[in-house]
């Protein structure tokens, strides 16, 4: 993406960015190029705009291939898409909803369940003492 791609869309309403991404292999073998626009609406503009078709033709004869596809925030799925005359739920909005509700239960999920099971919440048992040795017993049991 040369300077007069990136000047034409830091003109286009609603443009908020972009970002390259370099080949991985075996997983996507060509660089990805992400655009950010505040809304779907101001993307569908850009990607119709007649300023933006002129610079498709003019790549054509360096371009091998091309596709263009649409991604969501992350968590769109959570939310509803909107409708005709509705605004759709603002991504701060989306980004507070994650951090407040999804964070603590991964956060407690790993406290209490994984680290134990990790650490294998087992205690070596007191020599002499005959409750250790059913304990030991159970904990061995649940490992294997």
């Amino acid at each position: 993406m040369g300077a007069v791609d990136r000047a034409a869309q830091a003109r286009a309403p609603g443009f908020q960015g972009y970002r390259f991404e370099p080949p991985i292999p075996g997983v996507q073998d060509h660089w990805l190029a992400i655009l950010r626009f505040d809304t779907e609406a101001t993307l569908q503009a850009w990607l119709n705009s007649p300023e933006r078709q002129k610079l498709l033709r003019e790549a054509a004869p360096f371009t091998e291939e091309f596709h263009a596809r649409i991604a969501r925030t992350g968590f769109d799925q959570w939310f509803q898409v909107p409708t005709a005359g509705l605004r759709p739920v603002p991504a701060w909005k989306q980004n507070m909803l994650v951090l407040l509700m999804l964070y603590p239960v991964v956060f407690l999920f790993g406290y209490f369940v994984q680290n134990p099971l990790l650490t294998c919440g087992c205690r070596k048992p007191k020599s002499g003492r005959t409750g250790d040795a059913g304990a030991q017993k159970i904990n061995t049991a649940a490992l294997s």
